[in-house]
């Protein structure tokens, strides 16, 4: 028994190996973690780029009518592209001044 063992204890081979399947579950989570965190940082970009692009349209209009409103939500959904925009929804505020209005008003 006391050969057997000192054969194994100088033994070298394999040690790569166990090596690896000890180290290959940390480096796929660290691998497939920073896909995920790419993932999510491109969809964020792709939201603000909407509302950007959305802003800018509504703001370059004297007045808006539902119909402009929606070809600038159209527009919106199609700056989303290729994440879905199905669940993208607008809210629009404006504010107006008028001579008569001792104050702002938001339409």
């Amino acid at each position: 028994m006391g050969r057997l063992t000192r054969c194994f204890r100088h033994d070298c081979r394999g040690v790569g190996a166990i090596e690896f399947a000890l180290i290959f579950p940390v480096m796929l989570t660290a691998v497939l973690g920073s896909v995920q965190v790419f993932l999510l940082a491109r969809a964020k970009m792709l939201t603000v780029a909407a509302a950007r692009n959305l802003a800018d349209l509504v703001s370059q209009q004297d007045s808006v009518t539902a119909a402009t409103i929606s070809d600038f939500c159209i527009a919106g959904r199609l700056s989303m592209q290729p994440l879905s925009s199905a669940t993208l929804k607008a809210a629009i505020a404006s504010v107006g001044y008028s001579s008569a209005a001792t104050a702002p008003t938001i339409v």
